[in-house]
């Protein structure tokens, strides 16, 4: 068996992540890892951090965990792993939740915690949503009294 080349990207890299874990091929497996990683967010971290796990992929876990525990520590999370943060209890998060105003990071933990136990736990969802993502939205009567005092239809006369 001979080495070569392969180009990674948004089409093949959980493929050839899975593949290469599967086939014990550190580099491919490192290099897909690091194509995942450099598309990283808040919000795709914890299904890449399951997605790892399921596929072995010890060293990809490792790059998520860091990542997921620099975001969550900013929030003053107090975990030293992510299975800590995926084992809560509910009443625990929903008080670790309470401490963040940040709707978009926690939209990622809501979804990466319901997601660990989805059958179980996919039943407060819309309970977190509702108490712990700021509604972003103008209220409609704004928007109305805007658009009406702003909007006029004009003709142009030829």
């Amino acid at each position: 068996m001979t080495g070569g080349d392969v180009l990674v990207n948004g089409e093949n890299a959980q493929s050839i992540l899975q593949a290469s874990t599967f086939l014990q091929c550190p580099l491919a497996e490192m290099a897909a890892a690091d194509y995942i990683m450099s598309n990283i967010t808040l919000a795709n971290a914890f299904s890449v951090f399951f997605l790892a796990l399921n596929c072995g992929s010890a060293y990809l876990a490792n790059q998520i965990e860091t990542f997921l525990l620099k975001c969550l520590r900013t929030f003053q999370f107090q975990i030293s792993s992510v299975m800590d943060l995926l084992e809560m209890e509910k009443e625990k998060l929903e008080s670790c939740l309470d401490m963040i105003h940040d709707n978009f990071a926690a939209f990622g933990i809501i979804c990466g915690w319901t997601l660990y136990d989805i059958s179980d736990r996919k039943r407060y969802l819309s309970g977190f949503f509702e108490n712990h993502l700021v509604p972003e939205i103008i209220p409609p009567d704004a928007i109305e009294g805007n658009f009406k005092s702003n909007f006029r239809i004009g003709f142009i006369d030829a």
